[in-house]
């Protein structure tokens, strides 16, 4: 059943119990009102009259005859409707008209309800001495205006009721109508439309308790959209990735299988012997570096570290007796300007990070140039730049460059067996550290990686 006839419903069966039982009381009450009215005119004129009478029997030596003809007498004025009526007489009298044996004590008086030829009365009958006095007054009014009252009362019921069931009808609607709203909100967000948004400007959605579930309905649903979105992104790098990376082996065994297959079936001059056997060997290279970048990024993905603190002064040895090989390999020159500071790290990882943007920088650098290793303490974080003189990077191209196989020049990198997981893995690596790896570069100048390290774990 829809929300808006619910509270229809509820709200007419209230009002149909609140007016009907409501009208219906009153009704009654004046009715019992017009009744007691009457009995009270009755035994008040039953009374006067029977005052009167005890008066004139304490007063005179009268006769039963004479009292009887005063109260005669005086019963007929006392008689102002053609239906009332008043009787005085012997017992014998007074049961020939009420048409049943009557049982009265001397000096008092009884009051009842009498039906006569279809009319309904009020009865008061009094005695005194053997003298009876009864008048009996008309209910037919007191009934027909009770009829007529309940006669008004159905037709007030219906045209109430019919005009009430209209505005009950309009004014459910309109309370309903923010919940609707938010339905359909929640029907789009079911058939998988998480951009919905309930504007809570509107008018309609003015009720605090609509505009909070509205207000939770935007959140949920912006959330929704921004977790279904950031799960295509993974979908779409990690598609990115298994392509990438099938690429990536593909060409050197290709080229291994090719080369291979070419000295195994023909009788090869010497030189060209060799010369297809450097091709394998450096395709062969450019795979085990595939392979131990990649392993090295599953490692790191999956390992628990324990970070401590760490001086620079104790691996800075290291780095430069690294950073030697890489100078001849490369033949670029390095040079390391590292004040003395602490970091919280994982030492091999740490020297691991700082390997593979020295190599990466050496990639990008020409034969001759310089690459800079600077480190110092900064607002209680410790920075470390690796600024090299190489080729650069697109400004378009900074936000994938840490993305795993993305090369900026693949020609140049796949000759110097690189497979475009370097900056990938010390991104992971950065991470474990809580550190934040910053990279700025201009096309033709060269490249600045920035690694700030927190206080303290």
């Amino acid at each position: 059943m829809k929300f808006s006839w619910k509270i229809f419903i509820i709200a007419y069966c209230l009002f149909a119990l609140a007016f009907g039982g409501g009208s219906f009381y009153m009704l009654d009450r004046i009715y019992r009102d017009d009744l007691e009215q009457v009995i009270a005119l009755a035994e008040g004129d039953n009374k006067n009259l029977y005052l009167y009478a005890i008066t004139l029997d304490s007063l005179s030596e009268q006769s039963y005859t004479n009292i009887e003809r005063i109260l005669k007498m005086s019963a007929k004025i006392m008689v102002n409707k053609k239906e009332n009526q008043f009787v005085v007489g012997g017992k014998s009298k007074i049961e020939q008209v009420t048409g049943y044996d009557i049982s009265i004590k001397k000096n008092s008086t009884n009051t009842n309800v009498a039906e006569q030829d279809g009319i309904m009365y009020v009865q008061v009958i009094s005695r005194i001495q053997n003298v009876y006095l009864m008048n009996r007054y008309s209910l037919q009014e007191v009934f027909s205006k009770r009829e007529q009252n309940f006669s008004l009362y159905k037709s007030a019921v219906i045209i109430v009721s019919a005009c009430m069931a209209v505005i009950l009808f309009i004014f459910s609607e309109y309370i309903a109508r923010p919940i609707v709203k938010l339905k359909k909100m929640a029907d789009r967000i079911a058939d998988g439309d998480y951009s919905v948004q309930i504007d809570d400007s509107n008018r309609k959605m003015k009720s605090a308790e609509v505009k909070k579930l509205g207000e939770a309905m935007n959140f949920m649903a912006a959330n929704t959209n921004e977790t279904i979105e950031a799960l295509e992104e993974m979908v779409r790098k990690r598609e990115e990735f298994i392509g990438d990376f099938t690429h990536e082996l593909k060409t050197p065994l290709t080229s291994i299988i090719g080369y291979g297959d070419m000295i195994r079936s023909f009788d090869l001059p010497a030189d060209k012997r060799r010369q297809y056997g450097d091709y394998i060997y450096k395709e062969g290279k450019r795979l085990e570096a595939i392979s131990m970048k990649l392993l090295q990024i599953i490692v790191v993905g999956n390992e628990e570290i324990e970070k401590r603190e760490l001086s620079i002064s104790t691996v800075l040895p290291q780095l430069q007796n690294n950073a030697r090989f890489m100078e001849k390999k490369y033949k670029v020159s390095i040079e390391f300007y590292m004040e003395e500071g602490h970091v919280w790290a994982d030492d091999s990882l740490f020297v691991t990070l700082i390997l593979n943007l020295i190599d990466n920088g050496c990639k990008a650098s020409e034969q001759g140039m310089k690459l800079v290793v600077q480190g110092r303490e900064i607002n209680h974080r410790y920075e470390i730049k690796v600024i090299d003189q190489g080729t650069g990077i697109p400004e378009d191209k900074l936000d994938k460059i840490l993305e795993p196989f993305y090369m900026v020049d693949k020609s140049r990198a796949r000759r110097q067996n690189g497979a475009g997981l370097g900056l990938s893995l010390c991104k992971k690596i950065a991470d474990l550290f809580d550190a934040a790896l910053k990279i700025e570069s201009s096309l033709g100048e060269g490249t600045t990686v920035t690694l700030t390290f927190e206080e303290k774990g």
